[in-house]
């Protein structure tokens, strides 16, 4: 069976490190169980660079499309929403098959 991989990165202002890690715990707690019941989700994680000012939400999928449904959440749209206001930088998500 294939797999795919979801990545979602953004970079921040190393200062606000404390509020952004806050901010993907309340989001990761308010989407994850979503995530979840999303078809084809297997497994994810969320993960801050203190050092660098990034973070990252990666989440395996049993197909591309079923991963990129997880952006159509809309606890998804606003927690996109809600970290762009702290001055988070997305870079455009990126979909990898896996080999």
């Amino acid at each position: 069976m294939k797999k795919y991989l979801r990545i979602s990165r953004a970079r921040f202002d190393l200062k606000k490190a404390d509020d952004v890690s806050a901010l993907l715990v309340a989001v990761q707690r308010l989407i994850w169980p979503k995530q979840e019941k999303l078809p084809g989700y297997i497994e994810g994680y969320v993960g801050l660079d203190r050092k660098n000012g990034a973070m990252i939400w990666a989440t395996f999928w049993d197909s591309a499309e079923h991963g990129e449904a997880l952006g159509s959440l809309p606890e998804m749209i606003a927690s996109g929403e809600k970290f762009r206001a702290h001055g988070l930088v997305f870079e455009p998500i990126t979909t990898h098959e896996l080999m």
